[in-house]
């Protein structure tokens, strides 16, 4: 039975097929009508259907003729072809695909339940299938079904069988066929015959396509987020026309068209961004097929002209990192449910709380963006009708309550409306005031609306009637995407206190016995607002009823603070009844006016509110303890107030507020610790509110003195924290005990008990430098308890203010003994967040040892292990298990730091070579158990910090270094030092290895039993020497070696068969022996010449050398004869006379034969028995092809092979290779090499099997290879836009190319681009290109055409943690990089370094936690390269200074970068090279990180004299020394002129413009400073403005020292009363000497920099790719790039004076201007803040601007033919004289040429009027999160 309440997709359509077989254009074609794709539940249907595929209609068409030429090539000069029909898809309707996170799991779901369903049904049809009876014999079976069964190519006896088994069903006669029955002919479609009885073989079989070809408006897929709390669209991808053609004949080639766009949304201004400009591309695509070996390959080529702009924005990376984090999550949860298991519920995307204390209701309003709703001057304005305006029915709220809304109902086609303009807002009505005007609700943010009270309306307060009031609007977003819209009132109260608060209003006129309300209990941390109904009683607050004290004697007042932005603090004391002293609350009230507009100021020096004022509260009340004490100590703090019952105890990291603390009378606060009983107090004196920095001490038992940092800081005025912290903690992770003392101090530091003598401390140690007159430097020893009778000594003094180092810590033996030394790290860095005022000083062990292998590893000292056997003196070493971890020190730092390793597992394991530990690399290492087999283990040492982490795995994780391949037939010896360390490569196989001693000289000696040995360098891939050995042979009688051919058990040892007997020399005579191995005697050597050579009787000789005509003696025959035939054997010195008789050779029939011809060597009387006589004699006289036994006679070789090895050394992938092989397997070898460089090897144990990943292996083979081809003439930019929004940077990458192939052996990737350039969007700046190609001299010889080179060669690895690279090399040309510090800090900012304080101390808190080791990952993933290289030749560098904003300054700070001005440092960088390394991502960034660093380190000099405080001087050579090449090489005298004039000139701007900033400096006037900064600010770019800006700086020197006096002394006096009218004066003083002098120095700054910029035309700077964005549409959201926009807001700029807060909107052209001069062209520019009108024929210029303050509206009009633009506009007074009413507005009126023109202007002016009115309503920040809550 089918569960209906399961999750389905359903596709639903109308079919329309028509067939036309007399048409000859189009026979058929097919229409699917309201194709739709939709996924619901099926209880369900109409309920919960979504829209995957919104309704199209579909058309298909078989064409006959297509658009398309089809050729067939040379065949279309002599044969009229029979064209295929195409089929045409036609899509006329835009195709939507919108697909969800729910639908892809769905998806999934249906995908994976195939195979199961097919299974089930499998088994079903197979389960209820009746049998089929078998037919009685004589039954008739159907011929035709019999013929139709065997044209599938079965025997006609078979197709009989199968009908009777299957009762004549065919399919299933066919299924039973194709199991049981062999095919006897391939299946050949049968001809069909014509009418005559011929077969028509020219006919094809079935309906032939020559084509598809596909048509489309407009495709877009829309990707929705539905996952966990939201339904919201995501992204969105636009195909824009797309067209593709596939060929289905020929090279089946292809081609597609289209203009991709691709946008996301963003959740907060509920609009889509752009990330993908439009972009016109066109792909084309061939299949070439297989040619012999060679399999086929796809052609893929991407071309187009259109540059792909991508845009990075802020509000892009935030979408991106959040729906990654919650799919993730909820993908990968398993206790979640799953789609099928639970019913999803529809997603509310608004609510609406209720805090305004008042019932209300609220409309849903949805209007087009362009009507004018809610403007304050709506009436001045002709009202525009709009159908589109839906207005929903009204829903009350209760106070409190929350109501979840939507605009418009869930339906089918989901998110259809997200790209309509349209405008969602609320309508309020709070109960007692009228309705607000519509609110949009789209953008998170915080606004308010005024309302005036309802007519009649009931007061509870004062006024007769209710007062306006301001209702305000909190937009937040929760979870993911749900708008929760608060309504509260403008009155609202903040906790910042650790207790509940009890509220109380009441009302003004009463007393507090009388009409009070009290509100619900404030919570800690928490927030209310005041019941708008409330706003104007008077406020009270106490503690809850813990605390037993009654409510303050006076309110609290919000009146008296008028300004937006203002503060004001008073401390509110609650008294306990019948208490004297103490147990008093006292309470910091905060009042701050946020931003909302000014009201009627309250009489000044009065608190109590005016009663018969408008004034409307708008402000935030927060309530702060008057004393947080902060305990950023790492132990608990005890702290009171002497005087006072005052104490408490403060954790760690945590606040304690202190609410009975009196700061209007001098405090003392003491402070106390663990082990420290004693303190100096701290001070504070009577209404103490400022910044304060001061240092305490406490004291330990035995009086030593540790000095704690004490910060106040002043928090709302009346309020103050005090932060306690130490100057440094101490951490030691050493696993010593560690005693700590200041440098030529004679006592240790406070704190440290005897205790820390015998084991370390877990928690940090306090440390300070008490002893002012002594050196501010530490020092350490280890503790006594280590070692008991040793005496520790103090090592070398070290500074704890920064960076890394080591320090050797002794303890002394006595009796002459050497010391116990111990290597102490520490690092040093600053805290993070709160804690930056301490430097946190680690100490670690300085190596630790991490076992990651499978066995239990023993580790030692290599001069510790010498002499002594494995296991001996445990004592001497440490051992490690598996998974475990060590700390090392070198037991003897006299002696050679080598460490050794042992495998503890294995009996009798020898240990290892030593190998140095202090370097980060990675290599493998040798051991060797009892036996001599060889165990590797890997070796991976990084640092991290101050310790060097070693970390031992298993060798058969990575590829070996090397490995000696013995392909020959014999067995060879190698050894790299010491042959007892020797082992044995058997013939055929493969040995892995590791250097034995990694610190001696990396050679290996080869040698072969009986042979020479050589020795080999693996340094370079060639042919190395030969390896030689001795190949004698024994002279056998091959009957009696009959051993192997029998094999069975029972045989007759003392037959002659098995009696293998050979040639032997017995005091001098040759007789018959049994075979003994390697018996010199026995053995033979057939030289060129064909004498047998006994080797017993010749002396031994080396085997590479040529035997000398000389000793030793021949096989001969002697002269006396036992018979007739039959003449003994001997042995005789060579004699060139008896030749015959001394030449010898072995005959195909298995003979030996003497020289004379006709005599063989034989056994006497035919006898073989050991000891026999053999003779030369005559053979058979019969058939003498038939050997006699006793004639037969072979060679045996005493080894095989041909005496000879070829040896040579390879590179397979990452391992070094030495391959030996017989020199007759040499040409086999090569030709099994020659298809590839590399023989990619699979790892079995401690052998490797050669396996080719290659196209040797078939299994392997990929079915067709791929090539794409990438050529973007155009290339690519890059927009970063941060959160303002603005854009920052725009990175271009113009002429990419890409060559991409994979085939058989690998991937090959070749890349170029040929200009790189970042521009500096920043409107503000002179330098608009930040990094570009360093412009090349004309007598330069160009380096490369292309900026950037990539190319790259992989081959395919067949073990996944392995990435091998033949070949990878980026090259980069010169480049130039100019980094502005307002840039530098921006981009820092927009990539997320701007983090809080509770963000960096969580950071610094898992720093502090983690262990830094490597990362324990079993297979962690390694990158080998034969080559790679980096080439960055030349980088030109500049660092610009500048003022930084607030904002920026802070995040200086926080990150601690300096920055010192300077200007074309010439910055020469090595390439960096390695060979073969095979290494971890990370050691490979490392690696390159750590050359680069260095590179520049060693520039430092060059970038040193570069700055711009000494002038530049490396520039002032340089351009010397170009203008004196210049005149040498060229004779160009005015070349030489104008490099020394811009040398000179430059040099001296910079020194006069530094000076002038340092005496500007000392004249203590910042808002001077800040001037003079904005008069070269605006003044800089061209060689006229330099000039200008240096009149302007003396002229403002000048002016400034003439009236410093006067300035700074009033605004001292103003400011601080008496003692700001002296330090005012003093300043003043200072001011008129300095800044006159400063004012000449930037005259002359700017005169010689107009010289410099006037010298050298063109300073090699490249323009902008492009005009910077406008970032801002209509409805806040960022707009697709425009040129006429950037244009616009260029203008913009221009007649705005640079104000960037200004945004551009719109730029329309009114009219093109006309014959007559009355009217000449005019537009009009739109922008965030008003309208300008620009005229004129030539140029445009201003002729009217209106600010939207005094903007009323704007209206179309006709009249006398011609259409208008009216705006209406504030009226001028006339000497502070109100106007009539009649006159007190404006109504200028702009002729346009059409009305629709018209029309769409005043649009346009409405809509940013309404805009500005919005954000005039808008608070930017509402004072509810000012001041951070309290760590508890």
């Amino acid at each position: 039975m089918a569960c209906w309440d399961t999750s389905a997709v359903i596709l639903k359509s109308t079919a329309v097929l028509t067939y036309k077989p007399a048409g000859t254009e189009r026979p058929m074609s097919c229409s699917l009508q309201s194709l739709e794709v939709f996924s619901c539940h099926l209880s369900s249907e109409e309920d919960t259907a979504l829209s995957i595929i919104d309704p199209v209609t579909v058309t298909m068409d078989l064409n006959n003729l297509p658009t398309y030429k089809q050729t067939s090539g040379l065949l279309d000069a002599t044969t009229v072809l029979d064209a295929d029909p195409c089929l045409e898809v036609q899509i006329v309707q835009p195709l939507n695909i919108r697909l969800s996170y729910h639908d892809i799991k769905l998806f999934m779901a249906i995908m994976n339940s195939l195979p199961k369903q097919a299974t089930q049904a499998v088994s079903q049809d197979t389960l209820h299938r009746p049998a089929s009876p078998h037919p009685p014999s004589g039954i008739h079976i159907d011929e035709s079904l019999i013929s139709k069964l065997e044209d599938l190519g079965f025997h006609r006896a078979d197709c009989i069988k199968a009908l009777e088994q299957c009762s004549d069903r065919i399919e299933v006669a066919a299924t039973w066929l194709l199991e049981n029955a062999n095919p006897v002919v391939p299946v050949k479609p049968k001809a069909k015959k014509t009418t005559d009885g011929q077969t028509d073989g020219s006919k094809k079989p079935g309906l032939v396509l020559s084509g598809v070809e596909v048509r489309a408006n407009h495709v877009c897929i829309c990707l929705i987020d539905d996952c966990k709390d939201c339904d919201v669209p995501l992204a969105e991808l636009s195909l824009a026309f797309p067209y593709f053609l596939q060929r289905l004949h020929g090279e089946k080639d292809g081609n597609s068209q289209f203009t991709l766009s691709g946008d996301y949304y963003n959740r907060h201004l509920s609009g889509w961004e752009p990330f993908l400009e439009p972009w016109k591309c066109k792909v084309t695509w061939k299949h070439q097929p297989p040619i012999s070996t060679n399999p086929g390959r796809q052609i893929i080529k991407i071309q187009t002209k259109s540059r792909l702009d991508l845009n990075l924005t802020s509000s892009l990376m935030e979408l991106y990192s959040n729906t990654k984090k919650n799919w993730t999550e909820d993908y990968y949860n398993k206790y979640s449910l799953s789609s099928e298991q639970k019913r999803r519920q529809p997603f509310v995307p608004y609510a609406l709380r209720n805090h305004t204390g008042c019932k209300l209701e609220f409309a849903t309003k949805t209007s087009v963006s362009t009507v004018v709703t809610g403007s304050r001057a709506s009436s001045m304005v002709q009202s525009v009708s709009d159908n589109t305006i839906k207005t929903s029915d009204w829903k009350s709220v209760n106070p409190g309550e929350e109501i979840p809304f939507v605009f418009e109902s869930r339906g089918k086609l989901r998110h259809r409306s997200t790209h309509e303009l349209k405008v969602h807002q609320i309508v309020v009505k709070v109960d007692g005031w009228q309705a607000t005007s519509a609110l949009s609700v789209d953008k998170v943010g915080t606004v308010f609306r005024p309302v005036k009270a309802r007519p009649q309306a009931k007061t509870t307060t004062m006024y007769s009637e209710k007062p306006p009031a301001r209702v305000v609007f909190d937009i937040t977003l929760e979870g993911s995407a749900r708008k929760v819209v608060t309504v509260r009132s403008s009155l609202m109260i903040v906790s910042r206190v650790s207790v509940p608060m009890e509220l109380r209003l009441v009302h003004p006129s009463s007393n507090l016995s009388s009409e009070r309300v009290n509100l619900p209990i404030l919570e800690p941390h928490g927030s209310v607002a005041v019941p708008m109904d409330l706003t104007f009683w008077n406020l009270y607050v106490r503690p809850g009823q813990n605390w037993g004290v009654e409510y303050p004697e006076h309110p609290i007042h919000w009146r008296n603070v008028v300004k937006p932005g203002d503060s004001a603090s008073r401390i509110v004391h609650c008294l306990r009844p019948f208490s004297e002293k103490g147990g008093n609350f006292r309470l910091c009230v905060n009042v701050r006016r946020d931003g909302f507009p000014a009201d009627f100021p309250t009489v000044r020096g009065s608190e109590s509110p005016r009663i018969d004022s408008c004034q409307q509260p708008g402000h935030t009340i927060t309530l702060l303890p008057p004393v947080v004490l902060t305990n950023l100590l790492p132990y608990e703090l005890r702290y009171y107030v002497k005087g006072f019952d005052i104490n408490g105890r403060i954790r760690p990291g945590k606040d304690e507020p202190v609410y009975q603390v009196d700061l209007g009378q001098p405090t003392e606060f003491g402070f106390l610790l663990e082990n420290y009983t004693k303190c100096r107090e701290l001070v504070i004196p009577e209404n103490f509110y400022r910044d304060y920095k001061v240092q305490i001490r406490v004291e330990d038992s035995q009086k030593r003195q540790l000095h704690l940092n004490i910060n106040i800081e002043p928090r709302a005025g009346k309020s103050l924290k005090i932060s306690i912290s130490a100057p440094y903690w101490l951490i030691n992770k050493s696993g010593l005990p560690l005693i700590f003392k200041q440098d030529s101090t004679k006592i240790e530091a406070a704190g440290q008990s005897g205790e820390y003598e015998m084991a370390r401390s877990l928690a940090p140690f306090l440390f300070s430098y008490a002893d002012k007159e002594c050196p501010y430097l530490c020092t350490m020893r280890l503790g006594k308890g280590l070692h008991m009778g040793g005496y520790p000594s103090f090592c070398g003094r070290f500074s704890l203010e920064g960076g890394a180092g080591v320090r050797s810590l002794h303890v002394q033996q006595g009796g002459g003994r050497p010391d116990w030394v111990y290597n102490i790290g520490f690092d040093i860095r600053k805290g993070l967040g709160r804690y930056c005022d301490t430097q946190i000083v680690t100490f670690v062990p300085r190596y630790q040892l991490d076992n990651r292998s499978r066995y239990k590893l023993a580790f030692a000292q290599r001069h510790l292990v010498v002499g002594t056997k494995p296991d001996e003196e445990p004592g001497r070493h440490l051992s490690s298990l598996s998974g475990s971890s060590v700390y090392f020190h070198w037991p003897r730092d006299d002696l050679d730091r080598l460490l050794c390793v042992q495998i503890a597992d294995i009996p009798d394991c020898r240990w290892s070579g030593g190998f140095r530990i202090d370097r980060a690399v990675s290599f493998h290492i040798n051991i060797r158990d009892r036996v001599g087999n060889l165990i590797l283990l890997h070796v991976e040492i990084a640092m991290r910090g101050a310790t060097y982490y070693v970390v031992f795995s298993d060798g058969d994780q990575v590829p070996s270094p090397y490995r000696i391949d013995n392909m020959s037939e014999v067995p060879v010896l190698f050894y790299q030092t010491n042959e007892s360390q020797s082992t044995v490569v058997q013939p055929k196989s493969s040995v892995l290895y590791a250097w034995d001693e990694s610190m001696l000289q990396p050679i290996l000696t080869c040698a072969v039993q009986g042979g020479s040995r050589e020795t080999y360098s693996f340094q370079a891939l060639k042919e190395v020497e030969q390896l030689f050995y001795e190949n004698f042979i024994y002279i056998a009688f091959t009957y009696t070696f009959q051993t192997n051919q029998d094999h069975s058990m029972s045989r007759n040892l003392t037959d002659p068969k098995y009696s293998e007997l050979v040639l032997d020399v017995c005091e001098g005579k040759v007789v018959l022996k049994k075979k003994t191995p390697g018996k010199r005697s026995q053995l033979w050597r057939m030289t060129s010449k064909g004498l047998l050579r006994h080797e017993g009787s010749s002396p031994p000789r080396h085997p590479g050398q040529t035997a000398a005509n000389m000793d030793g003696l021949v096989l001969d025959s002697d002269s006396l004869d036992f018979s007739p035939y039959m003449v003994p054997l001997k042995l005789s010195k060579p004699d060139a006379r008896r030749q015959k008789h001394q030449t010898w050779y072995f005959t195909k029939h298995g003979r030996l034969c003497c020289g004379q011809g006709g005599l063989f060597v034989q056994v006497k009387d035919g006898i073989l028995l050991e000891g026999n006589i053999p003779v030369l004699g005559p053979g058979p006289h019969s058939d003498k092809t038939v050997v006699p036994k006793e004639q037969q006679v072979c060679r045996q070789k005493l080894r095989p092979g041909s005496g000879v090895l070829s040896c040579r050394i390879i590179a397979d992938g990452p391992t070094r290779v030495l391959q030996i092989s017989d020199i007759n397997m040499r040409q086999v070898i090569q030709r099994e090499h020659s298809g590839s460089d590399w023989v990619v090897v699979e790892e079995k144990g401690q052998q490797r099997q050669r396996q080719l990943s290659s196209s040797s292996n078939s299994e392997e083979k990929p079915a067709s290879e791929l090539q794409v081809l990438v050529d973007l003439e155009n290339g690519i930019g890059v927009s970063v836009i941060n959160k303002v929004p603005e854009e920052l940077v725009f990175m271009s990458f113009r002429g990419i190319k890409v060559d991409y192939t994979n085939t058989t052996e690998g991937t090959n990737l070749d890349a170029s681009i040929c200009d790189i350039q970042v521009d500096n969007q920043l409107i503000s700046t002179h330098r608009t290109a930040t990094l570009f190609v360093t412009p090349e001299k004309y007598d330069e010889n160009p380096s490369s055409t292309q900026a950037l080179n990539l190319t790259m060669s992989k081959v395919h690895s067949k073990v996944p943690s392995y990435e091998l690279y033949k070949r990878f090399m980026l090259q980069v040309k010169r480049m130039t990089l100019i980094i502005e510090e307002l840039l530098l800090f921006k981009l820092l900012a927009f990539a997320g370094y701007g983090q809080s304080d509770a963000e960096m101390e969580q950071l610094d808190e898992s720093d502090f936690d983690q262990q830094r080791s490597l990362s324990a990952e079993k297979q962690p993933k390694r990158y080998y390269f034969e080559s790679l290289k980096l080439h960055a030749t030349q980088i030109k560098l500049s660092m610009l200074r500048g003022k930084l904003p607030p904002p920026l300054q802070t995040l200086k700070t926080k990150l601690g970068i300096p920055l010192v001005g300077f200007e074309d440092a010439h910055v020469d960088l090595d390439p960096f090279v390695k060979i073969h390394p095979f290494e971890r991502r990370s050691f490979l960034i490392n690696a390159i990180l750590t050359h680069y660093a260095e590179e520049l380190k060693s520039q430092a000099a060059k970038i040193l004299g570069s700055v711009d405080f000494l002038g530049n001087p490396v520039g002032l050579l340089s351009d010397v020394a170009g203008g004196v090449s210049d005149l040498v090489k060229h004779g160009n005298i005015f070349g030489l002129v104008e490099n020394v004039t811009h040398g000179v000139s430059n040099s001296a701007a910079k020194v006069t413009g530094s000076l002038s900033d340092g005496i500007g400096t000392i004249a203590m006037d910042s808002k001077h400073q800040e001037i003079r900064e904005v008069i070269r600010s605006s003044h800089s770019g061209r060689s006229r403005d330099h000039m200008v800006a240096g009149l302007k700086g003396l002229g403002f020197g000048i002016v400034g020292g003439l009236t410093s006096v006067f300035t700074q002394t009033y605004e001292g006096a103003s400011q601080d009363g008496v003692e700001g009218l002296i330090k005012g004066l003093g300043k003043g003083v200072i001011g008129t000497l300095t800044k006159p002098a400063a004012g000449v120095l930037d005259f002359a700054a700017g005169a010689a920099a107009a010289v410099r910029d006037s010298s050298k035309q063109g300073n090699g700077q490249p323009t902008r790719i492009r005009q910077p964005r406008c970032c801002i549409g209509p409805d806040g959201t960022l707009i697709r790039y425009s040129q006429n926009n950037a244009n616009g807001q260029e203008r913009l700029l221009q007649l705005n004076d640079g104000d960037s807060m200004e945004r551009y909107l719109a730029f329309e052209e009114l009219r093109r201007g006309q014959t007559t001069s009355s009217s000449g062209k005019m537009s009009v520019l739109v922008s965030t803040g008003g309208v300008y009108f620009l005229g004129g024929d030539q140029s445009l210029s201003l002729v009217l601007a209106t600010q939207y303050s005094d903007l009323y509206g704007a209206q179309h009009m006709e009249k006398d033919g011609k259409s208008y633009i009216e705006l209406t506009v504030k009226g001028d007074t006339e000497m502070g004289v109100r106007l009539p009413p009649h006159h007190q507005v404006k109504r200028p009126q702009v002729a346009c040429d059409t009305n629709h023109i018209a029309q769409k202007v005043t649009q346009w002016i409405n809509y940013a009027k309404n805009q500005y009115d919005e954000l005039q309503q808008l608070l930017a920040d509402t004072g509810t999160d000012l001041y951070p809550k309290l760590q508890l």
